[in-house]
């Protein structure tokens, strides 16, 4: 059994694996990260359970702004908190006399709607697609332990095997000259 999984995954695969995976990771974050500084989308982590089954806690939703909402819509909207925005879905809609409009939210494990109606315009825009539990790691990753383990051990792993790397090349480049003055 052993030699077959030996014979499946050599171990070029392997040092591959670890050697890219952690930029593939970081190139993936960046994206994440930069995305909202160019285009509309907005990147909002789900902090609690009241949106399951649907979006559960730790999720990452990925919002766009839209000119109108309708009645299903799942939403990002402002709690009055700035560091706790609300992600409902909207069950209720009342377009005003100026063409604005109101929502009614509430999460799907929710029995009752949120309180009071909400303005669009305290709407930062629907859900268009999400991540299951992805905010959990970016959550730990803040945190000064996951900072260690998510961020400083793999760069040093991965610094340490790129000097690893160069060292290697260097020698084997002083030997190739050192053979040859020998010739």
């Amino acid at each position: 059994m052993m030699q077959n999984v030996r014979n499946f995954i050599s171990w070029k695969t392997v040092r591959w694996i670890v050697r890219y995976a952690p930029v593939v990771a970081i190139a993936a974050l960046g994206v994440l990260f930069i995305l909202p500084l160019v285009s509309p989308l907005r990147i909002y982590t789900v902090v609690s359970d009241s949106m399951a089954p649907t979006l559960s806690r730790g999720s990452v939703v990925f919002v766009l702004p839209q000119p109108h909402y309708t009645v299903g819509d799942i939403v990002t909207r402002s709690s009055g908190n700035p560091q706790h925005p609300v992600t409902h879905r909207v069950v209720d809609v009342q377009t005003l006399p100026d063409g604005t409009q109101r929502l009614r939210t509430r999460g799907d494990a929710n029995a009752t709607d949120d309180i009071g109606w909400i303005s669009s315009s305290s709407v930062f825009g629907a859900v268009r697609f999400h991540l299951p539990w992805i905010g959990r790691i970016i959550s730990y990753a803040q945190t000064p332990q996951g900072f260690v383990l998510l961020i400083v051990i793999p760069a040093t792993l991965i610094i340490y095997h790129e000097v690893l790397s160069l060292v290697t090349h260097v020698q084997q480049r002083l030997r190739h000259r050192v053979d040859r003055n020998r010739r």
